[in-house]
């Protein structure tokens, strides 16, 4: 093959890249929460190379980067041992100081809240006549009560992700989510939105990624009363969504749906 590649060529040896990289970094994420780049293509004489990094947020909140580069010598055939294409990968842990960095320059004005380690900001509420799904969490009302006696209820909070270890001890945890029954959350709970107690809403919200933090108050109740899990709190009644995720669809199913809706 000539060093000098017409440009269907040059096409065709770029999709040879690319498909090595995939392979490659597939199973490196495994569908995981993070990122992958474009590739990014540069040739020198005979060889072409294909470049893409691509990330993997782990369960700590920590990010793993993976630093991918496949090459190929195309003076030679591509199913030939000097043709063949070379994946290399580095790998190495970004903290993502960029990102946290400019948060705890912020941590004390009375916006931040850091809740199991997840970073939380609260913005001001969306003025009258605005749509709900423009704020935080689609607009759901959050009680947070601080450590230093304070209580904000908020329906624009929004949230930054699980704080890696190495930014915890400069972001630590200064606030818990009321809990349905405090004094500070019976107000919220005493009218619960209407469409909240609609069985299909609640599995919907429940089995949707964000559930563990939405604590949605009328579903929470609603659950609870229906499987027995008042006695939970918080975190005993996320760690029980996927136990009764079943029960949920099955409920939901058997609901009998208005004629006006089906219409």
């Amino acid at each position: 093959m000539s060093a000098q590649l017409a440009a269907d060529e040059v096409a065709g040896e770029h999709a040879r890249l690319w498909q090595a990289i995939l392979d490659k970094v597939n199973p490196l994420t495994g569908g995981r929460s993070g990122s992958r780049s474009m590739g990014y293509y540069a040739k020198s004489g005979p060889y072409i190379a294909c470049r893409c990094i691509a990330t993997v947020v782990g369960d700590d909140g920590a990010t793993t980067v993976y630093d991918l580069e496949a090459t190929r010598n195309t003076a030679w055939p591509v199913d030939h041992t000097l043709g063949h294409i070379d994946v290399r990968v580095q790998t190495y842990r970004d903290d993502r100081d960029e990102f946290w960095g400019p948060l705890v320059k912020v941590a004390d004005d009375g916006q931040s809240a850091v809740i199991g380690h997840v970073h939380y900001r609260i913005d001001k509420d969306l003025p009258a006549g605005r749509p709900d799904h423009c704020a935080g969490f689609g607009g759901r009302e959050h009680t947070i009560e601080f450590f230093d006696g304070r209580t904000v209820t908020t329906r624009n909070l929004w949230t930054q992700g699980l704080i890696p270890p190495a930014w915890r001890d400069r972001l630590p945890d200064n606030a818990r989510f009321a809990q349905p029954g405090d004094s500070a959350s019976k107000a919220a709970l005493a009218e619960p939105e209407p469409d909240e107690s609609d069985p299909r809403q609640i599995a919907t919200d429940l089995i949707h990624e964000h559930a563990r933090e939405m604590a949605m108050r009328g579903a929470r109740d609603a659950v609870a009363e229906r499987f027995d899990l008042k006695a939970l709190d918080r975190a005993g009644f996320a760690a029980k969504v996927e136990e009764v995720r079943e029960h949920i669809v099955r409920a939901t199913v058997t609901v009998e749906i208005p004629d006006e809706v089906t219409e």
